[in-house]
């Protein structure tokens, strides 16, 4: 699960407060141990629980425009293949920095 994946990452590089956007509803609800969880997910989920608790991590769900960035990184990910890592914008892939540009002046990413 990628928010998981993400909250290790950042305990890993030392970040502590961190704010934690997802657009799907029900993996929000089961991180925040707000509603059932289906039991394959339960040991990521309280390894999830376990890095919020040692950290200041606020988690909640956003419409899907918001992760335009996360949905383009999981595209790339998939295409090419990989679970590279990107530490600098220089290394990022083409196409989105557009996307991280436009979020940053609050301008709505609209899919095609």
């Amino acid at each position: 699960m990628a928010v998981c994946e993400g909250l290790e990452l950042a305990s890993q590089l030392g970040h502590s407060v961190l704010e934690v956007e997802s657009d799907s509803a029900t993996v929000v609800s089961w991180v925040l141990s707000q509603g059932p969880v289906r039991w394959d997910y339960s040991y990521i989920l309280r390894q999830a629980c376990r890095l919020i608790s040692s950290a200041s991590i606020q988690v909640r769900h956003v419409l899907r425009e918001a992760t335009s960035a996360a949905d383009f990184l999981a595209n790339w990910a998939c295409s090419h293949k990989s679970s590279r890592r990107f530490f600098s914008y220089q290394e990022l892939p083409r196409g989105l920095l557009g996307i991280l540009c436009t979020d940053a002046q609050s301008i709505p990413y609209v899919r095609r």
